[in-house]
């Protein structure tokens, strides 16, 4: 198993407890979800890494903010899509400077952050 696999099943084990433990109203689940891990995973690349204990509240957070609409299952699939499209823009050409990941990492400081 590679050490990303290894760092990831337990942030997403966390994760998905917080989404199951914490209902709220939804609103349009699959984008919040995708917004805040993206968000959270251009901090953790680019800005101040983050604890497993942060990306769980990252994790309420959106679900507070209509992510409980999306079936557990899918969850996980779309927490690594959001994560995985951070990363893909922060190993392009542009790095941390590119557009996408900076806009990712003003929602995480203006939007997530006030509330970790």
């Amino acid at each position: 198993m590679s050490t990303l696999t290894q760092r990831s099943l337990p942030v997403l084990a966390l994760a998905l407890a917080a989404f199951i433990t914490h209902p709220a109203a939804a609103q349009s689940g699959p984008a919040v979800i995708t917004q805040y891990f993206g968000a959270a995973e251009a901090m953790d690349l680019c800005g101040t890494k983050l604890t497993d204990a942060q990306i769980a509240r990252v994790s309420q957070l959106a679900q507070e903010h209509g992510g409980s609409s999306v079936p557990s299952g899918d969850m996980i699939a779309l927490i690594q899509q959001g994560r995985d499209s951070t990363r893909v823009r922060r190993f392009g050409l542009n790095g941390c400077n590119d557009p996408i990941v900076q806009d990712r990492l003003n929602f995480f400081r203006s939007t997530i952050q006030p509330s970790m």
